[in-house]
């Protein structure tokens, strides 16, 4: 035997296995480059996209007729960050995540759902835009997109008749008020008239007059039919003072939680009085979103 019979020589074995292995791999070619096949384009699905609990509207409800992709964002190496979509939706039935595609924040879906958990209603852009964390600049951009609920007004007060007479003149401001001014507003009641009294004695009064229902102090039939006879100065708001006040004076307030409370105790104790109200942030273990909340109700002396 030769040399090169040694080295290339092949049994029979060896090459009916290469012939095979040669003629397996022109099979998988040819199937890759000669196979029939279509592309087709897939109509994007916006619903699969939305959670349970969404009242999403049909396609006639989109202002362009189509669910919309907004522009992607684009970071200075024009790296893509975020998108976010369109799509028709009720504030007071959208989930928090489907909040979280349209661009709402993460404090600001959970300000929204909360507040709608707890029974709190939105007819109107002006409500949706005082929820806290609520970006004005989105809900303008998504103004198309939204569906408020009809506002129907069911209270004893509608089957009563009041004349002009009986109206103030000029709108009351309930942070500076006395009982008879706002006994004076007949539709309000003197039920309710001194539940915003005793509300306002013991937490410091109100910043926005929405608050009268986000408190639960007013139902939304009755503030319908107020609102317009109603004002608030926040100058006239009476703040906590940060660095005196104890637990009993912050969990008055409805946006002092116990823990919240404890936290703010715990840091004045341990690093003395607050040089200033922003000096909340210091606080680690207080979160960011509790801290924009609270700061507005707050003064140091």
């Amino acid at each position: 035997m030769t040399d090169l019979d040694q080295w290339f020589g092949f049994t029979l074995r060896e090459r009916m296995g290469i012939a095979a292995f040669l003629v397996s791999m022109l099979i998988i070619y040819g199937i890759g480059e000669f196979w029939p096949y279509q592309l087709t384009k897939s109509h994007f699905d916006a619903s699969k996209y939305m959670f349970p609990s969404d009242s999403m509207a049909d396609d006639t409800f989109y202002p362009d007729g189509n669910t919309s992709i907004q522009a992607i964002l684009f970071d200075n190496n024009e790296k893509a960050i975020k998108s976010y979509l369109k799509f028709p939706f009720d504030p007071n039935a959208i989930s928090y995540d489907s909040l979280l595609l349209l661009g709402f924040s993460k404090y600001a879906a959970k300000s929204l759902t909360n507040y709608v958990s707890k029974g709190g209603k939105i007819h109107d852009v002006n409500k949706l835009k005082s929820i806290y964390g609520i970006d004005s600049n989105l809900i303008n951009n998504l103004s198309g997109y939204i569906r408020y609920p009809s506002r129907s007004v069911k209270t004893e007060y509608t089957k009563q008749t009041y004349s002009v007479n009986n109206m103030p003149d000029e709108p009351i401001e309930i942070n500076s008020a006395d009982t008879t001014s706002l006994y004076s507003l007949k539709i309000l009641g003197k039920y309710n008239a001194n539940k915003i009294m005793k509300f306002r004695n013991k937490a410091g009064g109100f910043m926005r007059k929405d608050q009268l229902v986000e408190f639960g102090i007013l139902s939304d039939s009755v503030y319908a039919l107020v609102e317009p006879y109603l004002t608030v100065d926040p100058m006239l708001f009476r703040k906590i003072n940060l660095n005196t006040a104890d637990y009993r004076t912050f969990i008055q307030h409805p946006y002092f939680d116990k823990e919240t409370i404890s936290k703010i105790l715990k840091y004045r104790k341990q690093h003395g009085d607050f040089k200033d109200v922003h000096h909340l942030r210091r606080i680690r273990a207080l979160s960011e979103e509790v801290g924009e909340r609270i700061i507005p109700y707050l003064t140091v002396e």
